[in-house]
């Protein structure tokens, strides 16, 4: 993945994205501290930096067991139910698919692990941030932060 965002924020959909962002609600957005906003049809990161998103999306088979969260400023995972087949990665405010793939139906884990956030400010376009996603069938659906970054 490499694209620009805005607002400090980009959007994992279950294939239904700029339907369910006409529904989210401006309030939403005020609790963030955790990174990840859940919600039925769409999962919403929170970036450090306000533009420019690299990243690399991988669909496993299982959760991987053994990460190396060393390396890793914040980790944070959360479930969503795809009824389309779809999961696409959306920019903000324009809601441009970045990045699609297609899955079968089901429930899936979404784990989101954040490197290189600190050193600039927030509202720079430009930084080294970097978003490793993972996705995997899954029973379970809440959401779990694993490794919380402090700025």
């Amino acid at each position: 993945m490499d694209f620009y965002t805005a607002y400090n924020q980009f959007y994992i959909s279950n294939g239904n994205g700029v339907k369910a962002l006409k529904d989210v609600s401006a309030d939403v957005f005020s609790s963030h501290n955790d990174r990840l906003i859940q919600l039925d049809n769409l999962l919403i990161v929170r970036t450090e930096n306000y533009g420019h998103i690299k990243g690399d999306f991988f669909e496993l088979n299982e959760e991987r067991k053994n990460s190396d969260w060393i390396k890793y400023d914040h980790i944070v995972e959360a479930g969503i139910e795809v009824k389309l087949g779809l999961i696409q990665i959306l920019d903000c405010p324009n809601s441009a698919i970045e990045f699609e793939i297609k899955i079968n139906p089901g429930i899936y884990m979404i784990r989101v692990y954040f490197s290189n956030m600190a050193g600039y400010d927030t509202d720079e376009d430009e930084g080294s941030e970097y978003y490793r996603i993972e996705l995997w069938p899954s029973e379970r659906i809440q959401k779990n932060i694993l490794k919380s970054y402090k700025n």
